[in-house]
């Protein structure tokens, strides 16, 4: 496994604790940067821990993945457009 992965996933299995330090907003930021990984595994792993920050930290976490959803949907129908 890749480093990059390795850490992400380990994350995602932290305990509470941990993680609140993690939902912390210069840390989110640091994260949300996986997002746009060019590996799709490291990006599924950063939905992971998104989500369980989410539920520490809503506020900050909720609406910059409804913003990533929504582009992410945008790029799907705009592709499919195209062809």
């Amino acid at each position: 496994l890749e480093v990059r992965l390795c850490v992400l996933q380990c994350f995602c299995e932290a305990d509470r604790a941990f993680l609140s330090h993690l939902a912390q907003p210069e840390m989110l930021q640091l994260q949300f940067m996986s997002l746009h990984d060019e590996k799709l595994e490291m990006q599924e792993a950063a939905v992971c821990l998104l989500g369980r920050l989410s539920e520490l930290n809503p506020a900050l976490v909720l609406p910059r993945m409804r913003r990533v959803l929504l582009e992410t949907l945008s790029q799907l129908t705009n592709s499919g457009q195209a062809k």
